[in-house]
């Protein structure tokens, strides 16, 4: 049993001293043209995103419907088993550049015919030996074997690599699908505060222009007004209940998609109510600078450059199968026909070899295989460009739908105080009998329009910072 380990140990070690070649292609980052600083800068401030963003809204009810998210969403929970799929591979990829050491024992009882009991013990007569048969015959065993393929090319490494490199891919792949489950939630909810606000303003619209419509009735009775004032009045009435019908079909929807996200059971789903609270988030700090590197730490252009990482070894573990395996192999073990007798020396054998395999004419099989695992990584090149692409136009088109919405906000609440002060003034005039209802009625009209089109832009200001949150990579880095 000495002599079996020590020439097993030394062929292992002769195995790691060869087990430097390797035919993966030597790994080197891709080198992309990056945008200067001044296409970043916009502002003066110190923004930084980190996980946990949303909690600048400091709204209570959307924390804890992203806990729920985190918790209990389907997509990320099919995202950690994946992970967990990928880790056990890594495991076992691992466990091959390992020697394979095994096991068996076992006890046996022959009995052969009388007849041929007879005729062995016979034929020992005619050569004058002594031949006694144990009939029947019991046999105990004990067997150990260990197998070892040597890594001389590089391919169980090269495969553990991949694997590894494969684990940090689907990793960022869970990260990118929890940045884009928050932003979801938040997005949502947000939604839904503005479509409460856009409903109770387009109700206190809807009950104006019932009374200009039925102004208009009574005007046309006395022959104020004509027909035509009269239908104008009453189509602008019944498309803010068209209005008013919309949203809150709208709210329903928005309830129901902001259910399923958290996770929800379908009975919760349509019987549970999502409760909404808070305004609209102020404005928030815009990044003074961006620097390119923190691009880069996104999930996905993380999750794109690991596969490439892998597709470079893949390349490595499809080249060595030109190459021939060799496999060590190793037998020990003791054979007794007496359980006393097993452990004494005179019933202990071993055996010790080596194996080699490897290809003749594989008719073009290995050579595809090369060619597929290569073009594999020329995809995974270009996918990783494409994603840093990306992921700069994202921040850039976020950034300027800011500064550009921002603008717009400010001109429509201009606006909006404009015609708050006009229809604060038109109803000082009315109540002292200097104008008619009517041009009260219509100026209010407009006020509570021009406030329906400042949630809307304001919901749209706080979606584009949710954009800009989720393209820096929400901070899960």
């Amino acid at each position: 049993m000495k002599k079996f380990g020590a020439i097993l140990g030394i062929l292992g070690i002769l195995g790691l001293s060869f087990s430097s070649c390797s035919f993966a292609p030597k790994y080197k980052k891709p080198s992309i043209a990056l945008p200067s600083k001044k296409s970043f800068t916009l502002s003066k401030g110190n923004f930084k995103v980190s996980w946990g963003w949303w909690k600048r809204f400091k709204n209570p009810q959307l924390n804890h419907l992203i806990e729920l998210a985190l918790k209990n969403n389907d997509d990320l929970k099919i995202a950690t088993a994946k992970l967990e799929e990928v880790m056990a591979l890594a495991g076992l990829k691992k466990a091959q550049l390992f020697p394979l050491i095994g096991y068996k024992a076992q006890v046996s009882r022959t009995k052969i015919p009388e007849d041929l009991e007879n005729s062995i013990e016979g034929f020992g007569a005619m050569l004058r030996i002594p031949i006694d048969v144990e009939n029947p015959k019991t046999s105990y065993n004990i067997l150990t074997s260990i197998s070892y393929e040597l890594d001389f090319w590089g391919k169980l490494r090269n495969a553990r690599k991949s694997a590894l490199a494969r684990v940090l891919a689907v990793k960022a792949m869970r990260d990118t699908i929890k940045i884009s489950l928050v932003s979801g939630v938040v997005e949502l909810y947000y939604n839904l505060v503005a479509i409460n606000k856009e409903l109770k303003t387009a109700l206190s619209l809807e009950t104006s222009l019932k009374d200009i419509y039925e102004l208009k009735k009574k005007q046309s009775k006395l022959g104020l007004v004509n027909k035509i004032e009269v239908y104008q009045a009453k189509a602008r009435y019944e498309e803010v209940k068209k209005v008013v019908e919309e949203l809150k079909r709208l709210r329903e929807e928005l309830k129901s998609a902001l259910a399923y996200l958290v996770g929800e059971t379908p009975k919760e789903l349509f019987e549970k109510d999502i409760k909404v609270s808070g305004d609209l988030p102020n404005d928030l700090e815009l990044p003074s600078m961006l620097p390119s590197q923190v691009l880069l730490k996104r999930p996905d252009i993380v999750m794109a450059e690991q596969e490439l990482r892998a597709a470079n070894f893949d390349i490595g573990v499809a080249k060595a199968e030109y190459f021939p395996s060799i496999t060590l192999t190793g037998y020990a073990g003791s054979l007794s026909s007496e359980f006393k007798n097993l452990m004494k020396s005179s019933t202990i054998f071993w055996s010790v070899g080596a194996g080699i395999t490897g290809p003749i004419f594989t008719f073009g099989r290995i050579k595809a295989q090369v060619k597929f695992a290569e073009a594999k990584q020329k995809e995974a090149l270009l996918n990783y460009i494409k994603t840093v692409k990306k992921a700069f136009k994202e921040v850039y088109t976020a950034l300027k739908n800011i500064e550009y919405a921002k603008k717009q906000l400010k001109i429509e609440e201009e606006r909006l105080n404009t015609l708050k002060k006009a229809w604060e003034v038109a109803k000082g005039q009315y109540e002292n009998g200097l104008i008619d209802e009517d041009k009260v009625l219509a100026l209010k009209s407009l006020y509570l329009q021009a406030k329906l089109d400042v949630i809307k832009t304001k919901t749209q200001l706080v979606k584009y910072y949710i954009y800009l949150y989720k393209a820096l990579g929400g901070g899960i880095y």
